[in-house]
């Protein structure tokens, strides 16, 4: 448990285009695409350095933020899929940078902000999240440095979280 309200949490979600560089080392940018018709997704592109000799990653997903009750009272839930994302590889993933990057997918992450409430007064006393990442990426990799760097990846994702909450 973190002794945080949830709410402080909001604005790093909020702001993971600009922020995930800082919270993950791997990541090196997290570009803006579009908005959705609805204004309820927003496709992002995120360019991620690998170590030598492997290419650097690209990852075209969908992002829904889900804020102030994405579920429940006092959740928040940022959420990214490639489910329905061909327009987005047709229109924002170049032929350079098809020279230049692997493509990787993300098949799932979510980022779930939830509350803990004092059981006799039934206050919020502190936040836990959930953290689940789910990914394809690209061509081969080694299995010594997938064991290396995925859970270090996911830890330094969560902790760059709880260290930009304000």
């Amino acid at each position: 448990m973190i002794k945080k309200h949830p709410d402080h949490f909001k604005d790093a979600l909020a702001s993971f285009n600009e922020l995930f560089p800082k919270m993950n080392p791997v990541v090196k940018h997290v570009y803006h695409l579009v908005h959705d018709k609805h204004n309820c997704r927003e496709g992002v592109k995120s360019v991620l350095k690998f170590p030598y000799p492997l290419k650097n990653r690209v990852m075209i997903s969908w992002k829904y933020p889900k804020f102030y009750g994405g579920v429940r009272k006092n959740e928040h839930l940022l959420i990214f899929s490639e489910e329905g994302n061909k327009d987005l590889l047709e229109h924002h993933f170049t032929s350079t940078e098809k020279k230049e990057f692997e493509l990787a997918r993300t098949i799932l992450r979510v980022f779930w902000v939830k509350p803990v409430y004092d059981s006799e007064n039934n206050t919020i006393i502190g936040t836990t999240i959930r953290y689940a990442f789910s990914s394809d990426t690209g061509s081969s990799i080694p299995k010594w440095i997938q064991n290396a760097v995925g859970p270090k990846t996911a830890l330094e994702s969560v902790r760059g979280l709880i260290n930009h909450a304000v």
